[in-house]
């Protein structure tokens, strides 16, 4: 599985670890060939996309509990 155009545009716009972070760049593939082979089956996989660090934290907690 190829990845999405998305995260490949949430990758060249990031301000944190900079734009088209080389690190980030060289996983992309390898977890999105996890996330359709086995990852997103066996994990509760939690879209951080658009949550602050609060309340990502705040959801993994809760899904943590339940």
């Amino acid at each position: 599985m190829a990845a999405s155009g998305r995260d490949r545009a949430r990758i060249a716009g990031d301000t944190v670890l900079g734009p088209n972070s080389p690190f980030r760049l060289r996983y992309i593939e390898p977890y999105a060939e996890a996330a359709r082979a086995w990852l997103h089956a066996e994990a509760e996989v939690i879209d951080t996309t658009h949550l602050t660090p609060a309340q990502a934290a705040q959801q993994i907690a809760e899904t943590v509990k339940n």
